[in-house]
């Protein structure tokens, strides 16, 4: 007859032989980290983004004019065109207003309203409340408000504006013109031609957004040479230069 193993030996070998069973098992003690997510199924290829013109391409259009429009000639340099304007000036658009000129035919006479940033040549005429643009569009009177409309929902970037205060006559003017004009105000100024009176950045240099279309025609004089900067600043170093 076998004999019976004490209480205490039996418990040691009901032990050993659960460990024995437990090692075969692996023990995890930590959640598994999870692999990559599964890369989404592509979707049809997204269309084109629109192409948007350039910011103020809506307030300068109503200042340039048309093909046919008579003009004095441009200067025919920079330095000429600075001599032409009685400031130079780096500036924001502030405000805008548009409204029927006195008249025939029907103009629009739109006021522009600048926030000066700097001079960089000559000097705002002293005495006068603002930095206020005043020019006649060739519009329908009729349209002003719909111009105004426009030009104050595309409100252009920072740029250099060549200003001749209205209350000095200019230098030129076409042919037959009087010497002094009675709509000019001496509270106002003009840009003093459209090719080069204002200057933007473009995407590539700078760009003189309010010069006409001359069907394919390269830029000439002033226009021209300001349009070879590559960036508006260089173009503000050059109109504070000397000379």
């Amino acid at each position: 007859m076998t004999p019976r193993l004490p209480r205490a030996a039996a418990i040691l070998a009901m032990a050993a032989a659960l460990l024995v069973s437990c090692s075969e098992q692996p023990i995890i003690d930590y959640e598994p980290t999870p692999g990559p997510p599964a890369s989404p199924v592509p979707g049809p290829p997204a269309a084109d983004a629109p192409v948007h013109p350039p910011a103020g391409e809506g307030f300068f259009s109503v200042l340039r004019p048309g093909s046919q429009a008579d003009l004095v000639s441009p200067p025919d340099s920079l330095r000429a065109a600075y001599a032409e304007a009685t400031a130079v000036i780096e500036a924001d658009v502030a405000a805008v207003h548009a409204e029927p000129s006195r008249g025939e035919p029907a103009l629009v006479t739109v006021i522009i309203e600048l926030r000066p940033v700097r001079v960089l040549r000559g000097a705002l005429q002293s005495g006068v409340s603002g930095t206020r643009i005043r020019l006649l569009v060739g519009r329908d009177g009729d349209r002003a408000d719909e111009l105004e409309e426009q030009m104050r929902g595309d409100l252009p970037a920072r740029g250099i504006w060549l200003l001749r205060w209205q209350g000095k006559p200019p230098d030129r003017r076409k042919p037959g013109a009087p010497s002094f004009s009675p709509a000019e105000n001496p509270a106002h100024y003009r840009t003093i031609h459209p090719e080069c009176g204002i200057f933007v950045q473009g995407a590539e240099h700078v760009v003189a957004p309010a010069a006409r279309d001359l069907e394919g025609l390269p830029p000439r004089g002033a226009q021209a040479e300001a349009e070879r900067f590559a960036t508006l600043d260089e173009l503000a170093a050059h109109a504070r230069a000397p000379g």
